[in-house]
């Protein structure tokens, strides 16, 4: 089951970005509440699939008994604490974007996704409101640990998190340039033969 969900996670974070992709360039020409909706977007599509890495990565540790279990409480609670605001934030950005496209354009679509993104980031605010002081709680735990096995776990556990965060950035990255560069030739080709039907 933990594994269906990430690979739906994978693949939420991977139309995430392909979605930013296809606008990028445009989102450029535009601006203004546009193109802050798609960093928005670009920074939820890199929180999830560094939260896939995370998992993998804690899940490794754990199977191969790399790290001792405070050390894998701390890599999932490190990894939650260093997305949730940046998801918190970028859920901000595109559920006030979502509901002033309604506000514009009043349809059962445009409602749907307002009310959508309204209840999912909700639901984001009130599983920080649970989760972050245990995890901070688990991560004070991991930094508690006195003789040199103990800073070994430690620099390991925070390598394994930088390792997921880089990851998750860098996977987005290449997704949204890709298509973007695929986006912009896809439109240049399509100018250049109206202008020769012209």
């Amino acid at each position: 089951m933990l594994f269906l969900l990430l690979i739906l996670n994978f693949a939420i974070s991977w139309f995430n970005a392909w979605s930013v992709g296809r606008v990028w360039i445009e989102s450029k020409m535009i601006g203004g509440l546009f193109r802050m909706t798609v960093w928005c977007g670009a920074i939820m599509s890199a929180c999830g699939f560094t939260w896939v890495y995370i998992a993998l990565l804690g899940i490794l540790a754990q199977s191969f008994q790399w790290l001792p279990a405070r050390y894998i409480e701390g890599i999932f609670s490190l990894g939650y604490l260093v997305i949730i605001l940046p998801l918190l934030g970028s859920g901000l950005g595109i559920t006030a974007s979502s509901w002033a496209q309604f506000w514009r354009q009043k349809n059962l679509i445009n409602g749907g996704i307002a009310a959508w993104n309204t209840y999912a980031q909700i639901s984001n605010i009130v599983s920080a409101v649970r989760f972050v002081p245990e995890a901070i709680g688990n991560v004070f735990s991991a930094f508690k640990g006195d003789d040199e096995e103990d800073n070994r776990a430690l620099l390991l556990m925070l390598a394994v998190v930088l390792v997921a965060v880089g990851a998750g950035v860098m996977a987005a990255r290449a997704i949204i340039l890709a298509t973007a560069r695929k986006s912009s030739r896809t439109v240049l080709s399509e100018l250049q033969t109206q202008h020769a039907a012209t």
